[in-house]
């Protein structure tokens, strides 16, 4: 999806993956598909949309599971989207529950102290996810998008063979 068609997913959550027979993760839902603007020989650039509180759940994407890149300044790419699989790892391994509850009244204050507690994620928060990929997650739920894994990067951690 990033590198073949560059394209940013935008809505990564555990209510658009499915599981085929053979158990791979397989993603859906591309209501909010953005792709790039820049011609494909460039570095892709991907347009975001700024969050609008008035409009309707539906038309949003889920915040729970948004990189606070989207929210607080309005900046979407391939990053994330992995950080949004970081916080659908972490929800697979904690009974369903995101690793940040969202006041979607208040979002701009919810991430910002999102940021703060992101920035001192020990890996004591994170005891339920197995060990052969809980460094991996820690660096997709990173705040600087630069630090975080990339798609090809994490297709070769052990743990999805």
């Amino acid at each position: 999806l990033h590198s073949s068609v560059k394209m940013v997913h935008g809505n990564v959550t555990p209510e658009n993956i499915i599981l085929n027979k053979s158990g791979a993760w397989k993603i859906m839902g591309f209501d909010f598909c953005v792709s790039s603007s820049n011609p494909s020989e460039q570095e892709p650039k991907f347009p975001c949309k700024e969050w609008d509180p008035n409009l309707p759940s539906l038309c949003l994407p889920n915040p729970e599971y948004l990189a606070p890149e989207y929210i607080l300044s309005v900046s979407c790419e391939t990053a994330s989207d992995m950080y949004s699989l970081g916080t659908v790892m972490y929800a697979v391994f904690n009974k369903g529950k995101p690793i940040f509850e969202v006041n979607k009244q208040d979002i701009y204050k919810s991430f910002s102290r999102q940021l703060d507690q992101l920035s001192r994620l020990g890996s004591s928060s994170l005891t339920s996810i197995p060990e052969e990929v809980r460094d991996h997650v820690k660096l997709l739920l990173n705040v600087t998008p630069t630090v975080r894994p990339d798609a090809d990067q994490m297709t070769k951690i052990p743990f999805f063979d």
